[in-house]
């Protein structure tokens, strides 16, 4: 299938994408009224193997078996089988379901207070039906919609054996199948339908996850319709091949795609495949059984060669390979085993940290705090639904938040520098924060009122919270239409711009320092920026007159207050601090009645014990963990298990005796008959 070859990266999908033929088989096996014990377990698999993609996977089982119920059974004569069929199969679903409770239950928990992708998706929607069907071509992949196209191919093998059923075939099923068809087709097409697949959760790229299916189904179908295929003659075998190739001639024009060489390869193979099958139909010989299979590998070889080509295309942009970052990461290790987190210098992407068993802000994950997620966007951060990226302008924030090593290829004067290493042929430069601070410390835990509309405002609203006082000062400055002039008694200037207004333009906001150009296409990642004026006498900080935009933001720190705010921690923050697994232990010595602040997103599901009594959690900012402590010295441990998992294992313990119950019962149901 053409969504192998594309998802192949993606090998959390693929276990379900492997296990969908047998719970369809297994499917298959209730709706012949048979045992059905494989259905139970390989959907029990397919689900705790990856809750997302078989959701998908228990929609279409839902659709299958409708399908199969209408074309096999008569509605009117059958309706006592039918019931029969009908409750095995929701039986058979709940006990697989419920079985899986441990891991589910926690997981829709999760999921409530994760951040929602707003994503327009309006561009990964197919406007008409037409250009759907070149996806039905050989090695059908373009540079532009690699991410958005609904990958259905799977050989012209099937799909001539569909041709050849559809037109050629007399059977009373077929118009229940091609409406079937067309109905997962607008499953492509249709906005509602495409929210339905996903969970009405909006996928961040890859719009169309649940397309295997889609192929999944042409194949079963496929391997039924091979024994009654009918053979052609030449007019038949040509007319179907021109009918293809003006079909596909009619999907490049709506789909907007170029016409290549790859469509007339793909006519040549449905052109073999038609007439081997034609020859094999005939003479039964095992030779035209060869042809086919030397034609199949030829498909997979020219679409594994076309796609690899647009793979390393796409992945050659990438600033750093993943085993480059692991070394990096070892690095880290080799030279510190402590607890901190590791932050990427000037780099979106979604690979990050977390992958490399490290921790980070940067993380691409579906359960993403969404209190977490609001409290860097408003703070200046880079994030995107589930999507949050480092920023290393955020010098304050990095350092609360407890960010101890640096790397790439940015030379920062700030920070103390290493290691200088060579990965992917590109001078890295690794970095170590001097002034770190740890994942705790005690705070004043202030009442402030909270600005959520200037990053800098909020970062001081949060300064408040915690210590009691701002420390960044807004910049006077004198405006001139697009140019800012702004006087150099700091060396280092903040910058944060609200959206542009201008969404059609291609060269979003760019600005320039005295005529440089610092930063380009800043619209395109809304952070905060930091201008560095050491060499530059005056400063006149010009925006790019093309672009329309609502606020400008400039910034400098009080270097006094910051000062006094990095010694008050280092001061007062947590020690001997221990991360194994689910627990976290540590020290801290407090004077007097205080709140502790933990740089830990607040959830539900923490244990916390103070010197072995039982304390509460509280919510600091919305966003982090707060402990309340009496004066003295503490012995902190803090356990986490996602809130309902014991619940969910109760639910997974019952269904199993049940299931064990059902099953010894059909089955002495089976042996009486």
């Amino acid at each position: 299938m053409s969504y192998n070859l594309i998802y192949f990266f993606q090998i959390m999908w693929l276990d379900v994408v492997f296990i969908s033929p047998i719970v369809i088989y297994g499917l298959d096996q209730i709706l012949k009224n048979k045992k059905s014990k494989l259905y139970i377990i390989s959907l029990f698999v397919s689900i705790v193997s990856n809750y997302y993609i078989s959701y998908m996977l228990c929609l279409f089982c839902i659709l299958y078996f409708l399908f199969r119920i209408i074309t096999k059974y008569n509605l009117n004569e059958n309706k006592k089988i039918i019931m029969q069929i009908i409750l095995k199969f929701i039986i058979h679903s709940l006990l697989a379901a419920f079985l899986a409770s441990f891991m589910i239950i926690p997981v829709i928990d999760d999921l409530k207070n994760a951040s929602i992708n707003y994503y327009d998706f309006s561009n990964s929607t197919y406007k008409n039906i037409f250009s759907i069907f070149i996806h039905f071509n050989v090695a059908n992949i373009s540079k532009n919609s690699l991410y958005i196209s609904p990958y259905i191919f799977c050989g012209y093998f099937v799909f001539s054996i569909l041709i050849n059923y559809l037109f050629f075939q007399k059977d009373n099923g077929k118009k229940i199948l091609v409406f079937f068809l067309l109905f997962l087709i607008l499953g492509f097409t249709n906005t509602f339908l495409l929210k339905l697949w996903h969970g009405f959760r909006i996928p961040t790229l890859f719009f169309h996850r649940w397309s295997f299916l889609f192929s999944l189904f042409t194949i079963v179908i496929a391997s039924e319709k091979y024994l009654t295929y009918v053979i052609l003659s030449k007019k038949q075998i040509f007319l179907t091949v021109l009918g293809y190739s003006v079909l596909m001639v009619i999907s490049i024009f709506f789909a907007n795609e170029q016409f290549n060489i790859i469509y007339f390869i793909g006519i040549f193979f449905l052109f073999e495949n038609l007439l081997i099958l034609n020859s094999l139909k005939k003479q039964k010989n095992i030779f035209y059984l060869y042809c086919l299979f030397i034609i199949f590998i030829l498909e997979i070889f020219f679409s594994c060669k076309c796609n690899f080509m647009l793979s390393n295309l796409t992945l050659s942009k990438n600033k750093y390979k993943m085993q480059d970052r692991q070394e990096m990461i070892n690095y880290f290790s080799s030279i510190d085993s402590s607890f901190y987190r590791v932050g990427i210098f000037n780099y979106h992407n979604s690979i990050n940290e977390l992958f490399l068993k490290k921790s980070s802000l940067t993380s691409f994950i579906s359960g993403q705090n969404k209190n977490l997620s609001n409290f860097l966007e408003k703070s200046g951060y880079m994030v995107n639904a589930n999507e949050i990226y480092d920023n290393e302008n955020l010098d304050i924030m990095n350092q609360l938040l407890g960010i101890k090593y640096w790397y790439g290829e940015t030379n920062d004067e700030k920070y103390k520098q290493l290691e200088n290493m060579k990965f992917s042929n590109k001078n890295i430069h690794i970095y170590k924060e001097e002034n770190f601070l740890q994942l705790g410390y005690l705070i004043k835990n202030n009442k402030v009122q909270i600005d959520t509309t200037n990053p800098f405002a909020y970062q001081n609203s949060f300064f408040k919270t915690l210590f009691g006082y701002d420390i960044y000062i807004k910049y006077e400055y004198d405006q001139v239409e697009n140019k800012y002039y702004v006087n150099n008694k700091h060396q280092n200037i903040y910058f944060y711009a609200t959206t542009c207004l201008n969404k059609n333009l291609k060269n979003e906001l760019s600005i320039y320092l005295n005529n440089d150009v610092i930063i380009q296409d800043y619209c395109k990642n809304f952070e905060i920026k930091k201008f560095n004026t050491k060499n530059y006498e005056n400063s006149t900080i010009k925006l790019s007159e093309e672009n329309n935009y609502n606020k400008v933001y400039f910034y400098y720190v009080d270097e006094n207050k910051y000062n006094d705010m990095i010694n008050y921690i280092q001061n007062n923050q947590i020690k001997n601090v221990l991360v194994k697994k689910n627990t976290l232990k540590f020290d801290i010595n407090s004077s007097g009645n205080n709140t502790l602040l933990l740089t830990i997103p607040y959830e539900k599901g923490w244990t916390i014990l103070v010197d072995g009594k039982r304390a509460d959690a509280k919510k600091i900012f919305d966003t982090f963990i707060g402990i309340d402590l009496s004066n003295g010295y503490h012995k902190i441990r803090m356990i986490y298990y996602p809130r309902y998992l014991k619940l969910g294992i109760l639910l997974s313990t019952i269904d199993f005796v049940l299931l064990l119950i059902y099953c010894k019962k059909m089955s002495i149901k089976s042996n009486n008959i």
